[in-house]
């Protein structure tokens, strides 16, 4: 038994099969020609290098103008607090340098004991001085003297 195909379904296979190794013999071809005409890897070197210096150049810019920001705040806020401190210190010295130029006169001041004081005319740039003091003691009586301009002291009647 002899099959007989129709010399349209053979013409048609042929057809198929023809286009089908055109397309896969073109496919090919394209695939083998093309990555050897054109440099991948330069393309991506190239690509690389281009961004990454423009993002070099847009970073350091951008770097230079916050460091120098930073640096002159915190170079401004170092030298005030500095010389803060500095005055601070030297203020401080010269209250306590000035509270014992104040008390200076007079020897054997002792804490927490009472006293009064005399404030009479400074010398030397001083606005004031302690001319004469006396020492507060239980049992005495304190009064401004009649004949004299002194402090006078007796006994508490």
């Amino acid at each position: 038994m002899t099959v007989r195909i129709p010399r349209s379904v053979v013409v048609l296979v042929l057809a198929i099969l023809l286009v089908g190794g055109a397309g896969v013999g073109s496919f090919l071809l394209g695939r083998s020609t093309g990555r050897n005409s054109i440099d991948q890897r330069a393309i991506r070197t190239s690509a690389y290098n281009n961004g990454y210096g423009v993002g070099y150049l847009a970073g350091n810019q951008s770097g230079l103008i916050q460091g120098r920001s930073q640096g002159r705040q915190s170079a401004y806020t170092n030298g005030y607090n500095a010389a803060v401190r500095k005055a601070n210190g030297k203020i401080a010295g010269t209250l306590n340098a000035g509270q014992n130029l104040a008390f200076a006169g007079y020897n054997g001041w002792d804490i927490g004991h009472y006293y009064v004081v005399q404030i009479g005319a400074g010398t030397g740039g001083t606005q004031y001085a302690i001319p004469t003091r006396i020492e507060l003691t239980p049992g005495q009586a304190y009064d401004l003297c009649p004949t004299s301009n002194g402090i006078c002291t007796g006994p508490i009647p």
